[in-house]
């Protein structure tokens, strides 16, 4: 299939191979539209299912299973929460913060107006 970089106006072709793990991976996760991103521009271009469903070969079940089974491993892996931070108290936070400098040429401005 040839698809056009709506960025960049770079044509691209995308192999059957491709497009038919696309369709497999749409027809498990339920989503609409599948993402090829440019090779030159590296934009993220949609292509939506009955366009792949048009171009790409039926997915045999085998495939849907291999689908199906990378997603649900994908889900069974949690993510791992972050790591409880108590907060600090007010009073030393204040006394972290960073005193800021004077411009450069601010004294000397000072020290000319005070003569």
């Amino acid at each position: 299939m040839q698809m056009r970089c709506y960025r960049c106006s770079f044509s691209f072709a995308i192999s059957r191979e491709t497009l038919a793990a696309a369709l497999a991976s749409l027809t498990v996760t339920g989503n609409t539209h599948h993402i090829e991103y440019c090779p030159r521009c590296r934009t993220a271009n949609k292509i939506d299912r009955q366009t792949i469903a048009r171009f790409a070969p039926q997915p045999t079940e085998a495939e849907l299973a291999a689908a199906r089974a990378a997603l649900e491993s994908a889900e069974a892996e949690p993510e791992k929460p972050e790591p409880y931070r108590a907060a600090e108290p007010v009073g030393q936070a204040d006394s972290k913060k960073k005193k800021h400098r004077r411009r450069r040429g601010s004294g000397a401005a000072e020290a000319a107006a005070d003569d």
